[in-house]
């Protein structure tokens, strides 16, 4: 999930493509991070089965994931976040 337009991170999802279950970026969808309807929209294609990580820069775009069950990670300037990553793996 991307606030952004697909033409600016095509580049970076190509690359891994493969590994992704699904790409929701606003331009393509119409809403924005922290509106919850691209939440709901990105669950929509989740299932359950498996855990949800939803890693963040910015903390007020981490409440409408949590209140969809979702684990949350505030990532931060410095990369620490990448560490805790492995945890959830």
């Amino acid at each position: 999930m991307s606030n952004h337009r697909i033409e600016w991170v095509e580049h970076i999802i190509c690359p891994v493509q493969k590994y992704i279950k699904s790409v929701t970026v606003s331009g393509d969808v119409g809403f924005c991070k922290p509106q919850l309807d691209i939440y709901v929209k990105v669950n929509s294609y989740l299932t359950y089965e498996n855990r949800v990580l939803f890693v963040d820069d910015q903390e007020k775009n981490l409440i409408e994931a949590r209140n969809l069950g979702w684990n949350t990670l505030l990532a931060d300037e410095k990369g620490e976040w990448t560490k805790k990553i492995v945890q959830y793996l």
